[in-house]
């Protein structure tokens, strides 16, 4: 199914390395801007947002790479960019490392209900010591706590940062329209992301 054109839209790809990962990795957001953001500009917010406020609670073996952008424009490519935060590692330095196909999930919702209308960001980089125990997959209450402060911090970020708008949304191939992401929530358990890399973000 192709990407629809969406005025003002930009599909970005953050990616990520990983010294217990020989694959990239990448997390795929939408987002809106005002007309006049450049595809570097929307990079360089993207990444800023995502080293400041999803990076910390990551291992500290993650490493925020290049920045991919495809304006919604239905003929400009995909441009890649190497922006001032790549090289931010993250900041949760405790515990044992686990496989980063478990990643902790942030759930972003939009003013509307169903499946199109929400968006889920996988998180490598989670450890031992994010679990109630090494038996169960639920979070602890103080690593939800961030991980909620995260995904609110980065929407935050984006939506106030620099002389342009970037707004989060929720991107919606199957209906070819993107929303605007409202609110955050922290998934209390993690999941498996199989997925090490996604060149296309859908619902």
């Amino acid at each position: 199914m192709p990407l629809p054109v969406i005025a003002n839209d930009f599909l970005v790809s953050q990616l990520l390395d990983s010294s217990q990962e020989l694959h990239t990795m990448a997390n795929v957001f939408c987002v809106n801007t005002d007309g006049t953001a450049s595809p570097s500009q929307v990079a360089t917010q993207v990444a800023a947002a995502y080293a400041a406020n999803l990076l910390p609670v990551m291992r500290s073996d993650i490493t925020l790479h290049d920045t991919l952008v495809i304006p919604l424009d239905g003929t400009t490519p995909t441009q890649r960019f190497t922006t001032a935060s790549a090289g931010s590692t993250g900041g949760h330095g405790t515990g044992n490392a686990l496989p980063n196909e478990l990643c902790q999930v942030i759930t972003w919702r939009t003013s509307h209900r169903g499946r199109s209308f929400r968006g889920r960001s996988y998180l490598p980089g989670a450890s031992s010591d994010m679990l109630v125990n090494t038996e169960v997959r639920a979070l602890t209450g103080a690593q939800v706590t961030a991980l909620a402060a995260a995904a609110t911090g980065f929407r935050t970020a984006l939506n106030g940062a620099g002389a342009h708008a970037v707004l989060l949304e929720v991107l919606s191939r199957h209906l070819g329209s993107s929303l605007g992401v409202i609110s955050a929530s922290a998934n209390p358990n993690m999941c498996n992301q199989r997925r090490r890399f996604e060149k296309v973000a859908h619902r």
